[in-house]
């Protein structure tokens, strides 16, 4: 499980809360967890790691490498974070750009084509909080719904399922409507 922190006191809280209902079901299902924040992450792609991309060994750093492992080695990616400015926030698609490079979640076959790399996951999960309304962040394109359950899942096996649970207007959220997302979201996690 990925989760990107917010500034935003309420949308954090929302958040750690989603992602420690995620940790709880599933765990109780008896699911391994492996909870990565990326609070701590630095998000730039490095002059080094730029160059060290079109080679065959495109990871070049530690952590990143250690990230790559653990999506090749899961069933399932569930992603917990919040939009900024209509789209993945910059931890979370600085992660996506350091740790999913060529080798791991998609090989090139030589002939100009590619085969996909992520062939071990069954689904790909999103949680989103949003401040904008629904209607407001369909007229933005829900750019990270599209870059997570379109994008990231042509790098996963043909069979790989999605599911999207978004909250909406998550600063004026009052604890009712928070607690009956928190209840979505378990709900779903219990169907894996």
């Amino acid at each position: 499980m990925l989760i990107a922190p917010d500034p935003n006191m309420q949308k954090n809280q929302i958040l750690h809360r989603s992602a420690h209902a995620v940790d709880i079901t599933l765990t109780t299902a008896g699911h391994t967890v492996r909870t990565i924040d990326l609070g701590r992450f630095s998000p730039v792609l490095t002059r080094l790691e730029m160059a060290a991309y079109v080679t065959d060994q495109p990871l070049i750093d530690e952590q990143t490498t250690e990230y790559a492992q653990a999506v090749l080695n899961c069933d399932a990616l569930v992603v917990v974070y919040a939009t900024t400015m209509s789209t993945l926030p910059p931890a979370l698609k600085g992660w996506l750009d350091r740790v999913l490079v060529p080798g791991v979640s998609f090989t090139l076959d030589g002939s100009g084509g590619t085969k996909r790399g992520l062939a071990g996951l069954d689904w790909i999960i999103g949680i989103a909080v949003y401040t904008d309304t629904w209607l407001a962040t369909k007229r933005t394109y829900d750019n990270g719904r599209r870059i997570l359950l379109r994008n990231l899942r042509l790098c996963a096996r043909p069979g790989t399922r999605t599911k999207w649970l978004p909250l909406y207007s998550a600063t004026t959220a009052d604890e009712d409507r928070t607690a009956t997302f928190i209840s979505r979201v378990e709900r779903q996690m219990s169907k894996l």
